[in-house]
């Protein structure tokens, strides 16, 4: 899990890095780079999620591929229409050492201003989902629970899990070498 390598005064947060680095590419500033390294950027291919365009580094599309035939078949009972995504940023959004998954190309965030990002600062933290009383985080978000077991059941971490209950965002976080193929659509 994501907070186990954050934790203060762990080395996990360097090693964390340094397996993004040599997975998906060196993101400047980051991790240590192998003579032959390339940018994340250089990998990020442009995809579809439930038939919205998203740019994501190529190797966890397959990852995300399943993930949308997973919710397709799982969620029918509970129809959601995302309307927008965020895949790759080019700029590091984090601070205090760590660096997003969004640079390396393997996060998503899903319908920001539907699915809330409570522990992140303004304006973000002020949604009215992170006011009103929930019983848990899925009650601050508008996709139904089912696309976060969706997720995860193909290597992606929720970080509504996270000190952040950040409800829009997922990260591929299982090993990409793994993947053994997109599923058919």
């Amino acid at each position: 899990m994501r907070g186990n390598f954050l934790k203060e005064g762990s080395s996990g947060n360097l090693r964390a890095i340094q397996y993004r680095t040599d997975q998906y590419g060196y993101f400047k500033g980051f991790g240590h780079p192998a003579p032959d390294a390339k940018s994340p950027s250089a990998d990020v291919v442009e995809t579809t999620f439930m038939g919205l365009p998203v740019k994501m580094h190529r190797k966890v599309v397959p990852a995300l591929a399943c993930a949308e035939v997973e919710i397709r078949r799982s969620c029918a009972d509970h129809p959601y229409t995302p309307h927008a995504l965020a895949g790759i940023r080019y700029r590091n959004t984090y601070r205090g050492g760590e660096v997003t998954n969004h640079a390396y190309g393997i996060a998503i965030d899903i319908d920001p201003g539907q699915n809330s990002c409570c522990g992140c600062v303004k304006p973000w933290n002020e949604a009215p989902a992170c006011t009103r009383p929930a019983k848990t985080e899925y009650d601050r978000m508008a996709m139904p629970e089912c696309w976060v077991h969706a997720f995860e059941r193909f290597g992606f971490y929720w970080l509504g899990h996270d000190r952040l209950r950040d409800t829009m965002h997922f990260e591929f976080l299982g090993d990409p070498d793994k993947i053994v193929s997109s599923p058919a659509r």
